[in-house]
């Protein structure tokens, strides 16, 4: 999904030590995330990859939930510089018996529960949320 919004800092200077001195905008984006989608039912934490930030959450379910996040403003191509735009890729995995002894982690289709939980969030925040056109879920 694409967000557009003012409501994170996407221009000036970036601190040195952000995503092991790679430097991304979307640190905010990703601990607003983080608090916004930790519950009783879903534990989350974020952190810094050297191509932007990811929300990492567990459901009590047995769930796992990622939200990749990136300025779409920060590849420096035309229009889009300094842009509030922010690409986010939603993902949801589950982990199943494989074999005898081990488990495997299996991408599954997002649940209802935690798409809801998104929208809601985007509407509260007043964030204008629509399909990330040519994001990674399109390739």
């Amino acid at each position: 999904m694409q967000w557009t919004t003012d409501r994170f800092v996407y221009r000036g200077e970036i601190p040195e030590d952000y995503n092991a001195g790679n430097r991304f905008y979307g640190r905010d984006v990703a601990e607003f995330l983080c608090e916004q989608l930790r519950s009783d039912d879903l534990s989350t934490d974020f952190l810094d990859e050297d191509w932007g930030w990811l929300v990492l959450g567990k459901s009590t379910k047995g769930q796992f939930v990622e939200v990749a996040i990136y300025n779409l403003g920060d590849d420096g191509s035309e229009p889009r510089v300094g842009s509030p735009e922010w690409g986010l890729w939603v993902r949801m995995f589950e982990k199943r018996p494989w074999l005898v002894f081990f488990r495997r982690t299996y991408v599954i289709r997002c649940e209802q529960w935690f798409l809801e939980r998104l929208k809601r969030i985007e509407m509260d925040a007043g964030i204008k949320a629509v399909p990330w056109v040519g994001g990674l879920a399109d390739r």
